[in-house]
């Protein structure tokens, strides 16, 4: 399933990342989307800024018959890798994400851009799940769960902004 979503920042792309990149600010998202336990290591990798989470959230959310598959909690492993800023401070990174457990992943590109108030970010992607017969309900439920988190990740960036 495709995913295209923007966010808004009201400050500059600098200023936004020198927040995403924040290690308390990506506990804070963590937990402000659920996570009952997070592990946060962000490092350089080159000119590349990596920002690695393994997120356990509830799956009391999840379709009954996706439960089956992950049990009370789902572990989430998910890798931010951006590249360094141009000149007007924009910059392009990418995600990937996995669930422990199940064949779904989540691989999107992104890109932090002066626009709107201050910055916005456009994170495109696809969801996928290799489970048959179920996957696009499951894609479906996935992707929109995905928004409402970084609708979340946004607000809690906003107000430290």
């Amino acid at each position: 399933m495709k995913l295209q979503h923007t966010l808004s920042y009201e400050a500059d792309p600098a200023a936004v990342f020198a927040i995403l990149s924040d290690p308390d600010y990506v506990d804070e998202k963590c937990r402000a989307t659920g996570s009952l336990d997070t592990e946060v290591d962000i490092s350089a990798d080159g000119a590349d800024t990596v920002i690695a989470t393994v997120r356990k959230l509830p799956a009391d959310e999840l379709p009954s018959f996706a439960k089956s598959f992950v049990g009370e909690a789902i572990t989430v492993d998910q890798t931010e890798r951006w590249g360094p800023a141009a000149q007007d401070g924009s910059r392009d990174g990418s995600l990937k994400a996995t669930f422990r457990g199940t064949p779904m992943k989540v691989e999107a590109t992104m890109r932090l851009s002066p626009g709107g108030a201050g910055s916005e970010l456009r994170v495109a992607g696809d969801v996928k799940s290799g489970i048959p017969l179920m996957g696009g309900t499951i894609e479906s439920f996935a992707a929109d769960q995905l928004t409402k988190g970084l609708d979340r990740e946004a607000e809690v960036a906003n107000a430290r902004l």
